[in-house]
């Protein structure tokens, strides 16, 4: 913004030279054509800088519930995975060498697994859209 300021300014004292305008008018210019340019410059980019972390993801599911199913599936997947390892590896022993941090790290991979699975089953009821199941077949059996 800083920079594209610089450049209306440039553009404003070039007109001054070129015309012999009154102060008054070139400051009212130059203020309509930064507010234009800060408007056609202000998209969804910005809108986004505004949002939490909640909202985005809500605009997420909605904009491609299908891309949102397939990238939440795949985390499900790989949690899944996460946890028998880490259940395997109590299991073998294994576990009793860095105990906390497995521990934390098997509480943690729960934790998110079952808000995967809420957001799933959320995805899967059609409840942020109609899912396109012919997609997510053919990704997921391309994996």
């Amino acid at each position: 913004e800083a920079e594209e300021s610089g450049k209306l300014a440039e553009a404003s004292a070039a007109d001054a030279a070129d015309s012999a305008a009154a102060p008054e008018d070139l400051a009212e210019d130059f203020n309509k054509r930064w507010l234009q340019q800060y408007a056609e410059n202000s998209g969804s980019e910005s809108d986004d800088q505004l949002l939490n972390a909640e909202e985005k993801l809500e605009r997420e599911r909605k904009a491609d519930p299908t891309a949102r199913y397939i990238k939440v599936a795949k985390e499900v997947e790989d949690l899944s995975r996460i946890c028998k390892n880490l259940k395997d590896k109590k299991r073998t022993g294994a576990f009793k060498q860095n105990i906390s941090a497995d521990q934390q790290k098997q509480r943690d991979a729960t934790t998110k697994l079952a808000k995967f699975q809420v957001e799933l089953k959320d995805l899967d009821a059609e409840k942020y859209g109609t899912l396109d199941r012919e997609r997510i077949t053919l990704i997921q059996s391309q994996q």
